[in-house]
């Protein structure tokens, strides 16, 4: 438990202090404006005995006792008239001198028996205070009063000094008659004063302090005491009210705040009374919405590897709710051996009617594309079913792709969702923009457009709702399709799995502490290989059969999904091969075989013919004119320019030619 202390204790602390800070301050202040009083006035009490010296003093007599050093009877009357002046004003010091710089050249010095130096003599040097050699050439120079009243401590004790100027006939200043008054009188006095001052200042504050002090025991403190172990009653009694609050009389503040308490017990224990009930009503519907996440969850497949038996693909996905349901799915199946169907969607809304709504609309989806539909016919479809008898007007945001493993060709359809990024093997995420339709449930009788690519290998497909771009941070900052796209290219050529796991993490180092205030939901799809697809036909070796073939040439290659631009080189170079076949082979039959796999298409023609090796054959040289060219290989020739790779063999008595190329190539 936390130890507290007592108020009381602490006004008394705070109290004392107060008083002690007003003592000293007093002390202080007094201390010093009386000092400066008296000071004044014992320098004011020199100068009225400096001037009384003056007239005792010739100046033209001074003058001559500097300028010869010789002492005469009028020197010893004036010694005689300042000796008893300073005797009986009692005053320390009293002398004339002549100043050059810090250094004088007295004149005369009046002897002090109360104290143990020789005066000095006419001629005699001495210094004078560093610190007063400005003051003092003001005096001897320009014969002003200076404010300062020169206090010193020194050998001849603590002195205040009054500094006045010898004048000649002429007017003019010859030297300075100085007079210096004992101030430890006034230290005397002031130690007296600040006896008394404090001794007063501690019995005034004490006996207000005391008294005041009484008065807060009863009109602060005891009240304050009352509410404090009421309240600490009220807790450990289980919200017990106590009527001891209701005798708090003080007439301010306090009593209005003991009041307030008392009321608060009572509204307390009311709203507890109340509490009691609806949370049982609220256990109730948390144990129903935990059921509502489990049946949501389990609708969505969360079983990862997702397809363990089908080596060409790798997929993974994640949801996390707002709340204990969201309005987000995603959904992946296999629509037949070959064809891979996944979708992710975002209805509007949060809670119970989002997840019902999402529920249905995930389960008229796979409906229809189980049932063999294209991906535009399966949304305009679903949009139909969800426009009908939709009074709460919700909707919902799609993104679906049918992948065909087979050949690598990706049919998708977008309503109104986030575009998702894609990244080409060995290259970085880009944003894949298809064409964007409109939102699912939105309205009625909507014709929805597919967009058509190829996946090779490597390829990677994320696709995200705007929980994670709209994610926001303490500083109110939005997370963003730009910082999305920086993440996903750090592990660009990572598996499904460790991308979104490294998305969530960034997400969590984004917003930190800040509530989720919508649904995520990931999916990412990889092509791990193309599953290789082989074809062969055998025809005759007869001219009437070359259109057949080659017809069964470009039909295959385009359903394998190679590209059309390779498609038309590879019916270019086989117009080529089999023209020399029917017309030069002499051969029974021959054979074409497509394979296609890992994004490369190869073309094998066999025949039975006469053993020929088309690779033997030197390029002609195509910058002679035709007629002065060599007649044959152009065909060939042509045919190496086309693809990437051409071979010849002759084996088991069967000539053998393979051409290969690349979907990416050009």
């Amino acid at each position: 438990m936390k130890k507290t202390h007592k108020l009381s204790n602490k006004l008394i602390i705070g109290f004392v202090l107060l008083g002690i800070l007003i003592c000293l301050a007093s002390i202080f202040i007094s201390y010093f404006k009386y000092k400066a009083a008296v000071g004044k006035k014992q320098n004011d009490v020199a100068y009225r005995i400096a001037n009384v010296g003056l007239s005792y003093v010739d100046g033209d007599d001074i003058e001559r006792y500097l300028e010869t050093g010789q002492a005469d009877e009028a020197y010893d009357v004036m010694g005689r008239y300042l000796s008893e002046l300073r005797a009986n004003m009692n005053v320390s010091r009293l002398f004339i001198a002549k100043p050059e710089g810090i250094e004088l050249t007295y004149v005369f010095d009046a002897d002090n028996p109360n104290d143990e130096f020789e005066p000095f003599t006419l001629g005699d040097k001495g210094k004078i205070n560093a610190k007063f050699e400005e003051d003092i050439g003001r005096i001897a120079n320009e014969g002003v009063r200076v404010d300062n009243y020169f206090y010193s401590h020194s050998e001849f004790g603590y002195n205040t000094s009054a500094i006045v100027p010898v004048y000649n006939s002429n007017n003019v200043i010859v030297a300075i008659l100085v007079v210096e008054i004992s101030m430890g009188i006034l230290q005397s006095i002031l130690t007296e004063f600040v006896v008394f001052i404090t001794a007063a200042s501690v019995l005034i504050i004490g006996i207000f302090i005391a008294v005041y002090l009484t008065y807060l025991q009863r009109k602060v403190v005891s009240p304050i005491r009352i509410m404090t172990d009421e309240t600490d009653a009220f807790i450990k009694n289980e919200a017990e009210v106590s009527e001891r609050l209701s005798s708090i009389v003080t007439g301010d503040e306090i009593e209005q705040l003991a009041s307030a308490i008392y009321k608060m017990q009572v509204d307390i224990k009311e709203y507890i009374h109340n509490q009691m009930s609806v949370a049982v009503e609220r256990e109730r519907i948390v144990a129903e919405l935990d059921i509502a996440r489990q049946i949501q969850t389990g609708m969505l497949p969360c079983s990862f590897p997702a397809f363990p038996d089908i080596r060409e693909i790798d997929l993974y996905a994640s949801m996390v709710p707002a709340r204990r349901v969201g309005g987000d799915f995603y959904d992946f199946f296999m629509v037949d051996d070959h064809k891979l169907c996944f979708v992710i969607a975002d209805v509007s809304g949060k809670g119970i009617p989002a997840a019902l709504f999402m529920m249905m609309t995930k389960i008229l989806i796979k409906n229809q594309a189980i049932a063999g539909l294209s991906p535009s016919d399966i949304f305009s479809t679903v949009n139909n079913q969800l426009c009908e008898n939709n009074d709460a007007n919700m909707f919902v945001t799609a993104w679906m792709g049918i992948y065909d493993i087979r050949t690598g060709r990706l049919a998708c359809v977008n309503a109104g969702h986030n575009p998702p990024l894609l990244c080409r093997r060995d290259g970085t995420f880009e944003f894949f923009k298809v064409r964007s339709n409109f939102v699912l449930g939105g309205m009625e009788g909507i014709s929805y457009q597919s967009t058509e690519t190829r996946l090779s290998e490597g390829d990677t497909l994320f696709l995200y709702t705007d929980g994670v771009t709209d994610a926001i941070s303490a500083d109110l900052e939005m997370y963003g399709e730009e910082r999305l796209q920086i993440v996903l290219n750090i592990l660009s050529g990572g598996q499904p799995q460790e991308i979104l796991e490294r998305v969530t993490s960034d997400l969590q180092v984004f917003v930190k502490d800040s509530p989720q205030f919508d649904d995520i939901t990931m999916l990412a799809l990889k092509i791990m290989l193309l599953k290789p697809t082989q074809l062969s036909l055998t025809v005759t070796s007869s001219e009437e059969n070359f259109e057949g073939m080659r017809t069964f040439i470009d039909d295959t290659l385009e359903k394998t999904g190679c590209p059309e631009k390779v498609r038309t080189k590879f019916l270019i170079a086989s117009d080529e091969i089999l023209s020399n076949i029917f017309l030069y082979s002499k051969s029974t039959s021959v054979t074409v075989e497509i394979k296609g796999e890992g994004g490369e298409t190869a073309l094998t023609f066999s025949d039975d013919g006469i053993p020929f090796d088309p690779l033997a054959i030197e390029d002609p040289d195509i910058s002679l004119p035709a007629e002065e060219r060599e007649p044959g290989g152009l065909g060939i020739f042509i045919t190496k320019q086309l693809m990437d790779e051409v071979a010849y063999v002759y084996q088991d008595q069967k000539n053998t030619l393979t051409i290969r190329k690349k979907s990416s190539s050009h």
